[in-house]
């Protein structure tokens, strides 16, 4: 399976949905059908 490349449009409007709905990142990322590499502390700090 190749790896997907998602453009900045894509990346910005991604984080925006995060900010703006108080969505965890894994939320988003099962809406999009994305994988999530990164992880959310319980305070919302990335790691």
């Amino acid at each position: 399976m190749s790896r997907r490349s998602y453009d900045r449009q894509f990346k910005i409007a991604t984080v925006k949905l995060v900010l703006e709905n108080n969505m965890s990142l894994s939320e988003i990322a099962k809406k999009l059908s994305i994988h999530c590499s990164a992880h959310q502390t319980e305070d919302g700090e990335m790691v």
